[in-house]
Formats: C-alpha cells, sequence, structure tokens
C-alpha cells in the first residue's frame, strides 16, 4: 500500500475509532449523606435527613464533618474509570480554607434526625452516624469520628462565598475504580474542613434539600463487550479499503517483476 493509501485510511479511520471508543458518562445525586458532630455532650447528636451538611467548627469547638456515599451500579464491572468531578454548593460560610475528600472505611447510616437550619445537630434516631457509631445506638467506628484512608483522595480551597465547589483528581478516580471492582468497599466519603480554628463554618446543601443537592460526575471506559480489552473491529469498508491497496500494491509488484525480466 503506498503512502497515500496509508493517509487515506488514516483520515477514514480516525474519526470513527474515537467515536466507537467514546467514553460513557454517570452523574448521581448521593445514595445517602449526613453530618456527624464531635465534642462533649455530642455523642449521640446527628443530622441523617436534614438539608445540610456541615463542616469545620462552631464557636463552641464542636467539629462538624460530611458523609457522603453514591449508588455505582450503573457503572459496569470492567468499566476503566477516567475521571471523576465531586460538586457541592456552599449556601454559607465564615472564611474560606481548604476542605478535604477521605475515603471512608466502613459503612455507616443515614436517619431520620432532622436538625434543620441548625449546624448544632438534634437528638440521633436509630440508624444515624455519630461521630461515636457508624449506626446508631451500637455500632461503633473503629475510629471515632469516621474510620477513613490516611491521605485525603482530593483537597480543594473552599470559599467565603456562595458557589458549587469542586473535588477532582486521581485520588477519587482511584477511589471510583477501587469501587467499581469491588462494590463492597464503596462506602463513601468523608469531607473534613479546617479543624484548627472556631467558628469557621461551611455549610453545604444536602441530598434532601432537593435543589442544589451534591453531585458527582464519572467519566469512564466501559468494558469490551464480552470482558477483556479486545480491540475495536475494523468495518467492511475498511477491509475493502485495506484489500484495494493490497491488490494495487501486488500489481504494482508483479509489474516491476516483468520488467525486471
Amino acid at each position: 500500500m503506498s503512502a497515500r493509501h496509508h493517509r487515506l485510511l488514516a483520515c477514514l479511520l480516525l474519526p470513527w475509532l474515537a467515536l466507537n471508543a467514546q467514553a460513557a458518562e454517570l452523574t448521581v445525586v448521593p445514595q445517602r449523606d449526613a453530618t456527624i458532630f464531635g465534642g462533649p455532650g455530642y455523642d449521640h447528636i446527628a443530622d441523617g435527613a436534614g438539608p445540610h451538611l456541615w463542616t469545620s467548627v462552631l464557636g463552641s469547638g464542636v467539629k462538624r464533618r460530611a458523609l457522603l456515599a453514591f449508588d455505582l451500579r450503573a457503572i459496569p464491572p470492567g468499566a476503566s474509570i477516567e475521571s471523576v468531578e465531586l460538586r457541592l454548593y456552599q449556601s454559607r460560610a465564615r472564611g474560606d480554607h481548604e476542605v478535604a475528600a477521605y475515603r471512608v472505611l466502613e459503612t455507616w447510616g443515614e436517619g431520620s434526625s432532622d436538625a434543620g437550619g441548625s449546624g448544632n445537630g438534634t437528638t440521633a434516631m436509630p440508624g444515624d452516624s455519630t461521630w461515636v457509631n457508624r449506626f446508631h445506638p451500637g455500632s461503633p467506628w473503629q475510629t471515632p469520628g469516621g474510620s477513613r484512608a490516611a491521605l485525603a483522595s482530593a483537597v480543594t480551597p473552599v470559599g467565603a462565598q456562595s458557589g458549587t465547589y469542586t473535588w477532582t483528581g486521581a485520588g477519587l478516580a482511584a477511589d471510583v475504580q477501587r469501587w467499581v471492582n469491588d462494590p463492597a468497599q464503596n462506602h463513601g466519603w468523608l469531607l473534613i474542613g479546617d479543624e484548627s480554628e472556631e467558628q469557621n463554618a461551611k455549610r453545604f446543601e444536602s441530598r434532601q434539600f432537593g435543589v442544589n443537592s451534591p453531585q458527582l460526575r464519572v467519566v469512564y471506559t466501559p468494558p469490551a463487550p464480552g470482558g477483556g480489552t479486545a480491540d475495536i473491529p475494523l468495518p467492511l469498508w475498511a477491509w475493502a479499503l485495506l484489500g484495494g491497496g493490497m491488490a494495487w500494491h501486488i500489481g504494482r509488484t508483479r509489474s516491476r517483476a516483468r520488467g525486471a525480466g
């Protein structure tokens, strides 16, 4: 096949291959989310069904952390995760600081406790997650405050102004890939703000708020049909073009041979 035929085939095939290898996308809201509270007298305080998620510290020194978990079963087993974005809408804040997302290591619950607009939480209900319990009242975390990976999966600066903030990067993509490969490990993320100062609240809208709920956007490449990483089959027109090029090459070779004879 001549260089001209190679260039023609490449120009025709590249857009077709790009189209057939196109990644898929999934955007979901949390399956469950909650806020936990850490401080004296707060062992049985929760906010599972409230309209907000809270991080950082109250003026009284009470810490708050947000839990989120997403249903990823729509992503087929064997898919390759390309990118992940976690988006939350902040509706109230005092100052700006970084908020880190950590992979949670144990399952946890979202009960019916609803603190409304209060950032102080309310009495925990059965099945709520609290600072000491994964499921109130009797299933404790291995580590109070939420069992989590040692390193943050993503960190993003969250300003004082209201708006949508995004966590992304290789760490979140690795978490989702882990969960797609082994769904039993999918316990979501724990959001932790600056806990070195007091009265630096950050309030995000929860899934119960209805508007501006948290979102997880996952871009992935589906597995090849039948599993594995099989090559994308060439279309018939590509085989025809290849065949024409080969016929041209054979004819030219025979012509040269006759001339040489």
